[in-house]
């Protein structure tokens, strides 16, 4: 038989190609693994020439190739030694085919052939004892065929094992961020009562803070609702201020300016910016005094209920203004004009340096981070009550990073761990990274659309993508997979009870649906498969191919909408997907 000619020189842009590779653990040394494989082939025929007599003539030229390829042989005396880390790679099935049939029994036997990080590593390797190598799995049990296919268990076994650096670095920041989160709730008064329905303070005679309105008469028909936590954590306003999604900080909201351009219209007057339109004098707001020398900004109308007497100018400085736009009344920065006991009892901040609703900007305030002195931005020239161009980009971010309670982080960190350290040990830190922030970010987009009115944070998003590469994971090795339905059923399961619990009150189901299907793709695109033939191979080459662009359009698509279309009323319905109403008691946030 010819010797075989020797193997050309790669070149430069293949050695390139061969790091990028190695580098992502796709790929493992040329050179290494071309030793491993001479090692392996020169065993296997010192222990097949012992049993000469069981060997058949197709099997001993298949032998007889597999040594004349080797291309040295200084190395044919070498003894077996597992401890050298020989890797356990053979040649096409097709040249050894017979060769391969004759070692299939004795194969099965074997928990693992020696590989990259020897035999007793690769005996705990997730991807090997899943493929049915080992005797546990195997006994009693039908095995696929494609689990008896010996490239197959040499590209599930060239798959190098990683360390979860990053699910664990990213899980014990998450805890602390938690803790220091908590205490400081804690001290500024900002933690929510513990309880799954919101609790409701109607205004009595005995309420401190009084309710009391600009005649000195007591509104007993007020009331202020406090949001409850399940959790144990802050308020909503608090995590607003910690950096949690909240649409209405991120970019120009189309309904808050209209209702900006509302509250202007109705406070209009000669003496301001905003004159009237009309031609009637009792309309717009003037300043009203009452007979104790008390007085605000008012209608016409409710300066005559009060008995105080109105007209058209601005209230003087000078006099004792005791009606005054009162800020924080809701999150998206609803402002009223009321005394200073009636705003403190709706749980609202007193503009004291302020007249009317139309010179003050309520959101700046509720978009204040707790590590900035200054308001993140003010209002516009010409509409002081009208923000000028909110873009605090990075809560798509740092929502990633902190929960929203103590039993919300409790809950998702835990199937974080649980599936997080499965798939960066499958993946490495750089894809980990990847796919984790990449759906992170992406759901917390989806969130900002379709949800913009309600605070999101946490890492749910991240947790509901790495889910998702688990399903692609499943897919792509369905045929090696023990009871591949059973694996289906029990990760449908998981998301669909975290779906179920998304529809609560308290949950932005949203977010666990973009984080989803973006780290479908995502995990489509980023992480290592192995193939069963050319033309499973060129399928999954075509599903990579289509889905590296679609995950760009995807993120263009989300974010153009979320910063241009701003219409989220075409699916009515898709509010029982965020939030169902179990019971007449609890209430559904508005979106």
């Amino acid at each position: 038989m010819a010797a075989p000619r020797p193997a050309a020189k790669p070149r430069r842009g293949t050695q390139a190609v061969d790091g990028l590779a190695r580098w992502f653990g796709v790929r493992g040394d040329r050179d290494e693994l071309m030793y491993r494989q001479q090692q392996y082939n020169q065993t296997r025929s010192q222990t097949l020439k012992r049993r000469s007599s069981k060997v058949t003539n197709n099997q001993s030229r298949t032998l007889d190739f597999a040594l004349d390829d080797d291309g040295d042989d200084s190395g044919s005396d070498q003894e077996y030694n597992a401890d050298k880390q020989e890797h356990s790679t053979t040649r096409d099935p097709a040249e050894g085919l017979a060769h391969y049939q004759w070692l299939h029994e004795q194969e099965l036997q074997k928990i693992v052939k020696p590989g990259w990080f020897g035999g007793e590593v690769n005996k705990r390797r997730e991807s090997v004892m899943n493929i049915g190598l080992s005797k546990e799995q195997t006994f009693h049990r039908r095995e696929s065929k494609y689990k008896r296919d010996t490239m197959v268990q040499a590209q599930l076994q060239a798959l190098p094992e990683y360390r979860p650096i990053f699910i664990e670095v990213m899980t014990l920041i998450q805890v602390i961020i938690l803790i220091f989160v908590i205490a400081h709730a804690y001290t500024e008064d900002a933690m929510a009562d513990f309880g799954f329905e919101d609790k409701v303070v109607k205004c009595t005679a005995d309420s401190s803070p009084s309710c009391s309105l600009f005649n000195g008469t007591l509104d007993l028909s007020a009331r202020r609702v406090e949001g409850r936590n399940p959790g144990f954590g802050p308020t909503p306003s608090y995590l607003i201020k910690l950096g949690g999604k909240f649409s209405p900080c991120m970019r120009e909201d189309e309904n808050i300016a209209k209702a900006a351009r509302r509250q202007r219209f109705l406070e209009c007057g000669p003496d301001r910016d905003n004159p009237c339109e009309g031609t009637d004098p009792n309309e717009g707001y003037g300043c009203c005094t009452l007979s104790n020398q008390n007085s605000g900004m008012t209608t016409n109308e409710t300066c005559g209920n009060a008995g105080g007497d109105w007209v058209e100018q601005l209230c003087d400085e000078n006099n004792i203004i005791t009606l005054r736009p009162c800020c924080g009344l809701d999150l998206i920065g609803t402002c009223e004009i009321t005394t200073e006991d009636y705003c403190a009892f709706s749980g609202g901040t007193w503009q004291a340096d302020a007249r009317l609703c139309s010179e003050v900007l309520c959101l700046a305030e509720t978009c204040q981070l707790l590590s900035q002195d200054d308001p993140p931005f003010s209002g516009k020239k010409d509409a002081p009550n009208e923000p000028d161009k909110p873009a605090q980009f990075y809560r798509f971010i740092i929502p990633v990073f902190f929960h929203a309670s103590i039993g919300h982080a409790l809950f998702v960190l835990l199937v974080q761990v649980y599936y997080g350290r499965k798939m960066e040990r499958h993946v490495g830190v750089l894809r980990s990274v990847l796919i984790y922030f990449i759906s992170g970010i992406g759901g917390n987009a989806i969130a900002a659309i379709f949800s913009p009115n309600i605070v999101t944070v946490g890492a749910n998003p991240s947790v509901y993508g790495i889910l998702g590469v688990h399903v692609v994971d499943l897919f792509q090795s369905w045929q090696i997979i023990p009871e591949p339905w059973k694996e289906l059923g029990k990760l449908g399961l998981v998301v669909f009870v975290l779906l179920m619990i998304g529809t609560t009150q308290y949950v932005d189901n949203w977010s666990h649906v973009g984080g989803f299907f973006f780290g479908i793709v995502a995990g489509i695109v980023f992480i290592p498969y192995i193939t069963f033939g050319k033309w499973d191979l060129a399928r999954k080459r075509l599903l990579l191919l289509v889905c590296m662009p679609l995950l760009l359009l995807m993120v263009i698509a989300a974010f153009v909408t979320f910063y241009e279309i701003q219409n989220t009323n075409f699916c009515t319905w898709c509010d029982y997907l965020n939030c169902i109403p179990y019971s007449p008691e609890m209430q559904c946030a508005s979106t």
